[in-house]
């Protein structure tokens, strides 16, 4: 169980000052958390937790989707939301579900504040493939669909300023099923357009990471667990 005391405990040790978590209905105590130093250019603002509501999550409750504002350079708004979807033992509904509130939050943000940038991340347990019956998928038809938000490792892949050597060093995944011997990409960054195209904050392509703690030549290790480390660079532009 992360309570508030340990994650204290972890964001001290990882060097951060500021940290809010949310108190999710998930009977295992399971919660998502971020970490943050403030600075000048770097104010937090306030925090909403949303939750994942209706039948089935009466009887299986899951993670809140966690929402943080932040004013970046004294000037815009800048919201991150971080995600632990339902399993992909549950499902694809209740994933579709949260695709459907998370979308639906940052239409709503953007509609009121169209300079306002969106970061989206952590463990979306989404895979290409639907189980079988199910015929929505939580990206290319909810989340992605008609939206302001790219999926921001395709961004990486497709860009063309970025040589392909560098492509190829990146892991194939953040996860490695062994049944299928496939891998598969549950951890993500999705980000507003307006972050690549960016007149005052951009991200930096170049600096993506996907991290992963053990080898990729050893498929052995591959795959032990996900919810690895994802790197992203955020850049204020010069006025």
């Amino acid at each position: 169980m992360r309570t508030p005391q340990v994650v204290s405990r972890l964001a001290k040790s990882l060097g951060y000052e500021k940290f809010v978590m949310t108190n999710s209905p998930d009977k295992r105590g399971i919660d998502v958390a971020l970490l943050w130093n403030p600075s000048k250019d770097l104010i937090f603002k306030t925090f909403l937790e949303h939750e994942l509501k209706g039948d089935y999550f009466k009887k299986k409750p899951s993670r809140n989707i966690l929402e943080v504002e932040f004013q970046v350079a004294n000037s815009e708004s800048l919201y991150v939301f971080v995600n632990h979807w339902p399993s992909l033992g549950n499902p694809d509904n209740t994933r579709v579900q949260a695709a459907t509130l998370l979308k639906s939050r940052i239409e709503k943000l953007q509609k009121a504040n169209s300079k306002a940038g969106f970061i989206a991340m952590g463990d979306f347990n989404t895979i290409p493939k639907l189980k079988k019956k199910s015929k929505i998928h939580p990206f290319r038809d909810i989340f992605l669909k008609d939206s302001i938000m790219v999926d921001l490792r395709e961004s990486y892949l497709l860009s063309e300023s970025i040589p392909k050597s560098l492509k190829m060093k990146q892991p194939p995944g953040t996860y490695y099923y062994k049944r299928g011997k496939v891998w598969n990409q549950l951890d993500r960054v999705f980000v507003s357009k307006n972050l690549l195209s960016g007149n005052n904050l951009k991200i930096d392509l170049t600096l993506l990471k996907f991290m992963l703690h053990h080898s990729q030549e050893n498929l052995r290790q591959r795959g032990i667990r996900d919810n690895w480390l994802l790197i992203v660079s955020i850049i204020r532009q010069k006025q």
